[in-house]
């Protein structure tokens, strides 16, 4: 944004487009219990630092040990390596990282806040997304809080389009020799040893092109390239991303409860199919199986008995030579007799075309006590949301437009007792100049809300988002907005207490597809990090320019795929490289900072591979010249003066200690109501003695390091209690420090 120009020079004039920022100055909670205003600028002086701790605590309903309590579970993630990031906290929810799922660990209405937050922000789930992924972006916003300047919080001074998109690409045009042609992308692979791209291209022949950057959302990535290692198309078999992407968003991990039983009818054929091919049947069969209780074709005892079918679901088994066989299950909760399961491999019989036998695989139930996380096909295609296990979510938003400027507050508003975890800002109040004129004469205010929650019913309606039509959706989240905002306007409170204007328009995420009022299809359906499902993306790791290179069990890098010596984004057929928020990325969100960061992996990918295909002396005759992008891996943006503690925890966690939380009795500390601060003291200058005589630290770093321990400890004292600790807690951490130095299997000095 900082490089785009966005006006001509003159004065009082914007130059460019990071300029069109326009800071906020509070954020709200809007509750039922009360209206909450918290300063969106740093606080200036420990009174104002005072006023925003009180304004949590009494207007939110969070308790004194609440705060505490979570305060040093973000030091132990600030303390936290990268490997043990890696290792522990992508395998677990934010949630169960927080405690929250330790009954009375926290009061209610705190547990209500850590499961709400994530779902306003993101549309991320804090019972279901890896903790990784959440408290990096905690860490990150609380960082922007406390140290962060004027831009902690911003809105363009104009729509997006206006202030960002239209001069972006008036000068990548006219100032970098960028040309755009209208066109849609078919699929791409390759065919007979030679990459075949297709377009649908109005503008006529495809410009030839040295690189093919394929920059699509993950649904039609997957989609272009599903016939890439189809070998009997011509294509090449090998690992990559297309291979790697094969299912991702076309099917969907759903949880099925204990207590089934389950039948299973399979499909064979006498000659080999694609694979593509056997999943368009496979998609054929499970489509039909789910409408057969409403299939006029089907007498009503056949009707019946797949009405008692619970669940069905299905994949496919590669055989050799290329002949597949096609499972589909059917899960009862009740016992069912011969007679029916006749009847379902009958009906299934009647649907098979020639070269298609058709066979129940088993007489005998498969008992299942226990509940089961079932893979199968995505059904309907385009749908997204509707399980919870769902790596793809609907994340969507609604706007109502005012006759006046309708404000609410200048920042965002957060409703974190919403049924569908809404959060809203007004933008127009930001914006410089007059906006809706020529458009809708009438309109002077607009209010843009994002939904995070789709799936929860409303006590109101009792339909969820997705069981709704577009006006149902407007109507149900103009009413809790509403709710919410009931009993917080007042003579004291920041906003007034006259009745809330009624909306003059509204406009739905177009994106959505409603086919009769029924939510038929979502075009941008939402990725999210569930926990456990970051080894699922394409497998190339994000690289730092400067960093040191990967080893060989890191590398990705097969044949028909090229990866750089020190590791990055690949490049396929020695032309193509894919980019998106479903790529591996440091900012690890589907968002548009990630979207850019990727592109940034894919451009370097890029420059290493046009230098080890060409001679430099040709890349500069050609203008090639030039250094990599900028690359920031945001956990090495936290606070400096705890990373001296991520190395000791690093040599701690490669030698298969403990966390020096865990040894310290953090949970502990956070508890330990006005005690004397002079253990604490004395246990980290002790630390600290042992550290720089048997570890060799800098005193400078080291020093730095436990100032910033101690301004923490001292800070949690202001907030509910302040370090309590004994002398074998430390002689534990002493003792461990020496084994790890020592090396596994040796015995420490």
């Amino acid at each position: 944004m900082q490089r785009t120009p966005v006006a001509e020079p003159g004065p009082g004039h914007r130059p460019t487009a990071f300029d069109q920022l326009e800071p906020t100055f509070r954020q709200v909670f809007a509750t039922r219990k009360g209206f909450v205003p918290l300063s969106r600028e740093r606080p200036r002086s420990l009174e104002a630092f005072r006023t925003e701790y009180m304004r949590l605590t009494q207007g939110l309903g969070f308790s004194r040990r609440d705060l505490a309590r979570f305060f040093f579970k973000l030091v132990r993630y600030l303390m936290t390596c990268s490997a043990r990031r890696e290792k522990e906290y992508e395998g677990i929810s934010l949630f169960t990282f927080f405690g929250a799922d330790q009954k009375g660990f926290y009061s209610e209405p705190f547990v209500e806040a850590i499961r709400a937050a994530p779902q306003a922000l993101v549309a991320m789930d804090a019972e279901h997304c890896d903790a990784r992924t959440q408290a990096n972006v905690y860490l990150q916003l609380l960082l922007d809080q406390v140290l962060g300047g004027q831009y902690t919080d911003s809105i363009l001074s104009s729509p997006t389009s206006h202030a960002w998109l239209i001069p972006w690409r008036k000068h990548l045009e006219k100032n970098l020799g960028v040309k755009f042609h209208q066109g849609e992308l078919l699929s791409i692979t390759e065919k007979d040893g030679k990459l075949d791209v297709r377009v649908r291209w109005p503008e006529g022949k495809l410009p030839r092109a040295a690189y093919h950057v394929v920059a699509v959302d993950a649904v039609a990535a997957e989609r272009v390239t599903r016939w890439w290692n189809s070998t009997e198309m011509g294509g090449v078999a090998h690992d990559g991303v297309p291979r790697e992407l094969r299912g991702f968003t076309s099917c969907v991990t759903i949880q099925l409860p204990g207590g089934l039983e389950r039948y299973e009818i399979a499909v064979t054929y006498t000659r080999p199919l694609l694979p593509q091919e056997a999943d368009d049947k496979l998609r054929s069969f499970l489509r039909r199986v789910q409408a057969a209780e409403d299939d006029a074709s089907l007498e009503q005892r056949e009707q019946s008995v797949f009405r008692s079918v619970a669940y069905s679901t299905g994949h496919m088994v590669e055989e050799p030579e290329g002949v597949p066989e096609l499972r589909i299950q059917f899960w009862f909760d009740r016992r069912i007799g011969p007679r029916e399961l006749k009847v379902l491999e009958r009906v299934l019989r009647s649907w098979a075309r020639p070269g298609e036998d058709v066979r129940l695989t088993s007489k005998t139930a498969q008992q299942f006590p226990q509940a089961q996380r079932v893979k199968t096909p995505r059904l309907p295609e385009q749908r997204y949301g509707d399980a919870a296990d769902d790596r793809l979510q609907t994340f969507t938003g609604v706007q109502y437009y005012f006759g006046h400027d309708f404000k609410l507050v200048r920042g965002h508003v957060y409703f974190p007792n919403t049924e569908w975890g809404l959060s809203a800002v007004s933008q127009s109040q930001f914006w410089v100049g007059r906006h809706f004129d020529g458009i809708v004469p009438q309109v002077r205010g607009v209010l843009s809300v994002d939904i995070g929650n789709c799936c929860k019913r409303s006590s109101f309606t009792g339909k969820s988002l997705m069981e709704s039509s577009p006006d149902e959706i407007q109507k149900e989240v103009w009413r809790q907005i509403k709710d919410s905002l009931r009993t917080t306007r007042g003579p004291a409170a920041p906003v007034t207490n006259l009745p809330l204007p009624e909306p003059l328009y509204y406009h739905l995420d177009s994106n959505l597809v409603f086919v009769s009022g029924v939510l038929r299809a979502n075009r941008t359906p939402f990725l999210i990090n569930r926990v456990g499902d970051w080894d699922n993306r394409p497998r190339c790791a994000p690289w730092v320019p400067g960093r040191s290179k990967l080893g060989d069990g890191d590398r990705t890098d097969r044949t028909g795929v090229w990866q750089a010596p020190h590791g990055g984004y690949r490049v396929h057929a020695d032309s193509v490289v894919f980019c998106g928020s479903y790529m591996r990325t440091f900012t690890r969100m589907n968002t548009m900072e990630a979207a850019n960061e990727s592109a940034r992996h894919a451009v370097n990918a890029i420059l290493d591979h046009m230098a080890s295909t060409h001679r430099s002396e040709d890349l500069e005759r050609a203008g090639i010249t030039g250094d990599y992008c900028d690359i920031w891996d945001i956990e090495e943006h936290e606070l400096d003066d705890l990373s001296f503690f991520k190395r000791v925890d690093e040599m701690l966690f490669r030698a298969g200690k403990p966390h020096i939380a865990d040894i310290l009795q953090f949970d502990k500390i956070a508890d330990v109501a006005h005690p004397d601060p002079s253990p604490g003291q004395s246990l980290l200058a002790a630390l600290g003695a042992t550290l720089k005589n048997d570890w060799g630290a800098d005193a400078n770093d080291l020093a730095g390091s436990l100032n910033g321990l101690m301004e923490i400890v001292r800070a949690s004292k202001d907030l509910a209690g302040s370090l309590g600790g004994d002398p074998p807690n430390l002689q534990k951490l002493l003792s461990l420090l020496g084994a790890a130095k020592a090396g596994p299997g040796k015995q420490a000095p």
